[in-house]
């Protein structure tokens, strides 16, 4: 096997229907100054059997292969795979890894992403001193999803919005989404992730690719959350990715009545799986598992030459949230 690198104008949706198409990724290159290639794994016979996404980013002349901020899991793609019979797939599959992992490492000095929930099996890049850190999310198969199997907790609060005049409405507003992000972080002493232009350029791009879509609820006519969901029409599947709430609302549950029009609206659309895109803090699973669904695992893999730098950073983390409020 061998690997060889190609820019995104290359690379296509033609054949990649997964969460981690071209047209989505593409939204997060040039964003924070992280760039998008792809890595193809070809056969030695020339033909492509393996792509996968590469962001990277130059930063005190070390280069850093990440997840670029907010984009919650990258994702290899197995060419053909289908072709390979069953009882072959699992050694295919690592020695494709194997391959991967190992230019990885000579590609960049540090780094640290997440793989999307159906790359169950990471054998092959554990064997070339990545590390493997098992995180968690909530699923939810929208096809036997029934309302009914809600825990009390959840149907309480819907009870308790019920009183309530709710508009669900379907669009894109970058200052309302910024406005309430603004009051979500300020609350937990934190900054936005992105700045505001950088959130303005990155809602752009994705309402010009068709890659997400902007859920704003409404009680008594106010703004009371927004929700930012991603879309991958060719799997059915929806990606919770950013939600923010008026914290004059959350006592309500308003985040409970929010989640359940927005299932109700997926479901409606045709989409078949709803993923909450992490469930690794205790009261957030538990809120999320309220809903239904099913606890799926994903990986979290890192590797750094640079451990010093690494020891640094983590230094500053700790003394920076020393200082904040």
């Amino acid at each position: 096997m061998k690997i060889q690198w190609r820019n995104p104008f290359e690379v296509s949706d033609d054949g990649l229907k997964l969460f981690t198409s071209p047209a989505l990724l593409g939204v997060f290159d040039g964003i924070r100054g992280f760039s998008l290639r792809y890595m193809v794994c070809q056969s030695d016979s020339g033909a492509d059997i393996a792509i996968c996404p590469v962001f990277t980013r130059d930063k005190f002349g070390i280069k850093t292969l990440a997840n670029p901020p907010l984009l919650p899991y990258n994702e290899i793609t197995y060419i053909g795979i289908d072709s390979i019979p069953v009882n072959k797939q699992a050694e295919y599959q690592l020695e494709i890894n194997q391959t991967l992992a190992e230019h990885l490492r000579i590609f960049s000095r540090r780094a640290f992403f997440a793989l999307h929930p159906n790359h169950s099996d990471i054998r092959g890049f554990t064997g070339k001193k990545f590390q493997a850190t098992p995180l968690y999310t909530n699923r939810i198969n929208l096809e036997t999803w029934n309302p009914a199997d809600y825990r009390s907790s959840r149907k309480n609060d819907l009870k308790k919005m019920s009183k309530y005049k709710v508009t669900l409405i379907e669009g894109f507003n970058a200052e309302s989404l910024i406005e309430l992000a603004d009051k979500t972080y300020a609350r937990k002493g934190k900054k936005l992730p992105l700045t505001n232009a950088e959130q303005k350029q990155l809602l752009t791009h994705l309402e010009k690719n068709n890659t997400a879509v902007q859920y704003s609820l409404l009680i008594n006519d106010k703004l009371a959350a927004v929700k930012l969901t991603l879309l991958e029409p060719s799997t059915g599947t929806a990606y919770a990715w950013q939600g923010y709430n008026d914290p004059e609302f959350l006592s309500l549950g308003v985040s409970t009545r929010f989640t359940h029009e927005m299932l109700v609206l997926l479901k409606e659309q045709g989409y078949r799986h709803y993923d909450f895109c992490g469930a690794n803090v205790l009261s957030i699973a538990s809120f999320k598992a309220g809903f239904g669904g099913e606890v799926t695992v994903y990986y979290k893999l890192t590797f750094s030459d640079v451990p010093l730098l690494d020891a640094l950073y983590r230094m500053w983390k700790y003394v920076r949230g020393l200082f904040r409020p």
